[in-house]
């Protein structure tokens, strides 16, 4: 509908439509990313990363300005771009990034010529590209529901139950290596993975100021996870093993997160944005260490140490009681 509408009427109210449309699209897309399990885990994670390829690395904006110039030639195929030009990431460059001028080097023999076109042919080729790749998504989530079909037996069967409880546990540790670690650590500059004083390069969703909503859609998909939505989860598991307590600190600090999550005004952006020198570092190390401190400017912070918490008693409690194992690459913290 939108695409349509550039240049001929109406315009701007679909702009906000589509928008809109990309913005639940996306919640439906963090939900998910909280249990990479079976199916879109296979081949280092191939069909997850087609849907969002987030996780698995930065966006390339010049690859998606490509794709844009590219749409109208007769043998383009959106099949043939990398994943990170492809994805919901893609859509929302797409719908949101104001500048109409490409990302690429000069001389960049795709994209040549692409700046003297006027702003409506732009627009309309920027829309078409993000169809085909909304239409590369839908694909790929059609291709990730029919096959979870088919694996959910084997997931369920009594024979696997061992192997499908440490798959979904490990699902769990997503909270902490993509949530706390790249969401929110990485661009604050608080996990050591980060070079500089911060690195807003590496911001989820910058371009339509959502990233902290993203992390918000986590942490409510991992308390459903975790408590397993109306019916039992692994909370009354780990009260029945006789630690009511940990299972009430777990959710009472998931909850406080939320809490925290919501209540922040600005966006992730403009708070990396904001550290700039040691004494704003400090402000952020202090906010980070102790999440509770309400009047503290630095709120993403805040949230980070919160994650911290729940993740901190996965790492510890959790696993001894339900007898699991900590995935690779989450058994030590930098923070």
């Amino acid at each position: 509908t939108y695409c349509n509408t550039i240049g001929v009427g109406g315009e701007a109210a679909a702009l906000v439509e589509a928008r809109a449309g990309w913005q639940n699209l996306m919640s439906a897309v963090q939900a998910t990313e909280m249990h990479p399990i079976g199916p879109v885990a296979e081949n280092e994670g191939f069909l997850r990363h087609r849907i969002h390829s987030y996780a698995s690395g930065p966006l390339s904006p010049c690859g998606i300005d490509q794709t844009a110039a590219s749409v109208d030639d007769p043998g383009f195929e959106i099949t043939n771009r990398s994943l990170n030009q492809r994805g919901v990431g893609a859509i929302e460059y797409l719908l949101y990034e104001e500048t109409l001028e490409h990302r690429c080097s000069a001389g960049n023999p795709v994209t040549e010529g692409w700046n003297d076109l006027g702003e409506t042919d732009r627009k309309i080729d920027r829309c078409l590209a993000a169809q085909l790749i909304a239409e590369d998504v839908a694909g790929a989530a059609t291709l990730a529901r029919d096959r979870w079909s088919e694996y959910l037996s084997e997931f369920g069967s009594e024979s696997n139950i061992g192997a499908s409880t440490q798959l979904m546990t490990d699902a769990f540790f997503v909270l902490d290596k993509l949530v706390k670690d790249q969401k929110l650590g990485l661009p604050l500059g608080i996990t050591a993975a980060c070079r500089f004083t911060t690195c807003p390069g590496s911001i989820e969703s910058q371009y339509s100021g959502r990233s902290l909503v993203n992390v918000t859609d986590n942490i409510v998909a991992f308390k459903t996870l975790f408590s397993g939505g109306d019916g039992l989860g692994f909370d009354d598991f780990i009260a029945a093993e006789g630690f009511p307590e940990v299972s009430e600190r777990i959710l009472r600090n998931v909850d406080n997160a939320i809490s925290i999550a919501n209540s922040l005004a600005g966006s992730l952006v403009e708070e990396s944005a904001r550290i700039t020198s040691s004494a704003e570092e400090t402000a952020c190390s202090n906010a980070f260490a102790s999440p509770d401190s309400a009047n503290s400017d630095y709120g993403a912070c805040r949230l980070t140490g919160a994650v911290k918490r729940v993740t901190d008693d996965l790492k510890i409690d959790f696993v001894t009681i339900t007898g699991t194992n900590i995935p690779e690459g989450a058994q030590s913290d930098n923070d």
